[in-house]
């Protein structure tokens, strides 16, 4: 099974966030791949005007594009992205502020969607990852 951490958050805070980031990435440092680990975390608590979308992955060209594609195929707005990497884990942290329909994501199962799809999203890219490097050899 594949390392996921994933906190999906309708009200209250996400004062673990940082932890779970954090245990993550011990996973990295205690000899552990993060190229299949992932964290996400949607969150309507910390912005007043949307929803805050973070996920942790490994590092690679055109990470911010496809993340960013995701969602949008989500019919959400990206209002903003910022990302954080690592070199020294090979992680990147990337947070968005999406909208849906000029507002911030609203019901349990809607934010449990977008967080299983950035999920969805990571399986089949390390897929295509490991199909390219066999391809490659």
């Amino acid at each position: 099974a594949l390392p996921t951490r994933s906190v999906v958050a309708a009200g209250g805070t996400l004062a673990d966030e940082t932890a779970e980031t954090d245990q993550l990435l011990e996973t990295v440092e205690g000899g552990g791949s993060l190229e299949n680990a992932i964290s996400v975390t949607v969150d309507n608590c910390s912005d007043q005007l949307a929803t805050l979308v973070r996920v942790v992955v490994s590092d690679r060209t055109g990470l911010l594009a496809e993340m960013s594609a995701v969602l949008s195929g989500l019919g959400l707005s990206v209002l903003s992205a910022t990302v954080s990497t690592d070199e020294a884990t090979g992680s990147a942290a990337n947070s968005f502020l999406v909208v849906e329909h000029g507002r911030k994501v609203v019901g349990r199962s809607r934010l449990a969607a977008i967080e299983q799809r950035m999920h969805d999203w990571a399986r089949s890219g390390w897929l295509r990852q490991g199909i390219q490097r066999l391809i490659d050899r």
